[in-house]
């Protein structure tokens, strides 16, 4: 049994209320340091952006349905659990931040968690709060200087919800693109932290149904290990058909998404384009095709009446399972948006033929430019969003900013 005299507890009294005091003093000078970044991050919407939580949950394509992420590891679960919940309460519920959409501002968020004592999750959460939002400001004043994009002009796009779903039977095989809203054009525009493979990608989505979504990229042609565009006549091959060999050799071949019909590149190549009265083409919507009989397409641009500009060629397709897109625009991923003339929209799929220099050169700048100038036609709030084309992707081990969703 402890026995403690006057004096000796005294002493523990003192030692005890000094013990306290001095916590509640660093708890309050943590809360001001963290409360402080928290109004730095509200002031600039690219620094807000950088704010991600990672995801949640993940697409399952065997059961077409999201599951829940992994569970934490054993090392700091609450306070990194409590950051990660923060953050998706100040983006609105999503794990990535959208201009203009339903969010709360960051140093409300501190304020409301953190201001009483205890801290919620404790004084860890606050230290791991001031790592995350430290992390987030040094990205953005490391990357403060905003590049010019050029000024490639792109029709005026309006934010919009995905468009209702449509039933199709088989979910076998690549479906023909629908023709439910002819004319009207959706596109999916990638978040700065989509995941890598999708960052800053335009995707033009060619059918929406029961089965699932799909779509191609527009705006990302592919290049080779010099960092230089791929002409048709280096990637298709010869023996493929005349028309890749000879018009549209020198056009640029695009990457439509990560997913082939098929395990043959024949079955995997899509050929997209502007030209009328082909046999067995599919119009995507108004002025805009897709493949068709091949040889007549190659014979109208022999004869002039078509040129190799009208055509891209596109290696894979953009696919989602039931219901993934939704999800993944839930967590903030995409921006849907819409134009009700796909002729306008079709001038995105310009590929001119090289130069004398053999050479790819495109009507459409680069992947960047065409992704910031459709952000920037959908005016304030979302044009915010193109600010931070140039931030790389930072990812840090408690789930903090640049952390992304899975792939499509």
């Amino acid at each position: 049994m402890l026995n403690l005299s006057p004096v000796g507890l005294s002493s523990f009294h003192t030692s005890f209320s000094f013990t306290i005091q001095a916590m509640q003093q660093l708890f309050r000078a943590s809360y001001r340091t963290l409360l402080k970044n928290a109004r730095s991050i509200d002031e600039n919407v690219c620094t807000r952006i950088l704010l991600s939580a990672p995801p949640q949950k993940f697409y399952d394509h065997g059961s077409n349905e999201w599951v829940g992420s992994p569970q934490l590891g054993p090392d700091d679960v609450e306070a990194k659990a409590t950051v990660e919940r923060l953050m998706r309460d100040a983006n609105g519920g999503r794990d990535l931040y959208l201009p203009g959409k339903p969010s709360i501002s960051v140093s409300a968020v501190v304020r409301n968690a953190f201001r009483q004592v205890p801290p919620l999750g404790g004084l860890n959460a606050v230290f791991r709060g001031i790592k995350v939002t430290n992390n987030v400001l040094d990205v953005s004043r490391r990357h403060s200087n905003k590049e010019d994009v050029g000024a490639t002009q792109v029709p005026k796009f309006e934010a919009s919800d995905l468009l209702p779903l449509t039933h199709r039977e088989s979910s076998v095989g690549l479906p023909a693109p629908s023709t439910a809203a002819a004319g009207t054009a959706t596109l999916l525009i990638a978040h700065p932290w989509t995941s890598p493979f999708f960052r800053h990608s335009v995707i033009l989505v060619l059918r929406r149904d029961d089965h699932g979504t799909i779509g191609i990229i527009i705006n990302k042609p592919l290049y080779s290990v010099e960092g230089s565009y791929l002409p048709v006549w280096s990637v298709v091959p010869s023996n493929f058909h005349p028309l890749f060999n000879s018009a549209l050799a020198q056009n640029s071949v695009m990457i439509g998404g990560p997913v082939a019909s098929a395990p043959s590149q024949k079955q995997a190549l899509f050929l997209v384009h502007k030209i009328n009265n082909v046999t067995d083409a599919t119009s995507i919507g108004d002025g805009l095709f897709m493949s068709g009989k091949l040889d007549e397409i190659d014979a109208k641009i022999r004869a002039g009446e078509a040129s190799a500009s009208d055509c891209m060629v596109v290696l894979g397709y953009a696919g989602w399972g039931t219901g993934q897109l939704e999800g993944e625009i839930a967590q903030g991923a995409w921006v849907t948006a819409t134009h009700p003339s796909m002729r306008e929209v079709s001038t995105l799929c310009n590929r001119s033929p090289a130069p004398a220099t053999g050479s790819p050169a495109d009507v459409v700048a680069d992947p960047l430019n065409t992704w910031c100038r459709c952000l920037e036609s959908l005016g304030d709030p979302m044009r915010g969003l193109q600010l931070a084309h140039n931030l790389e992707l930072v990812e840090e081990d408690s789930g903090s900013a640049g952390q992304t969703p899975d792939d499509a």
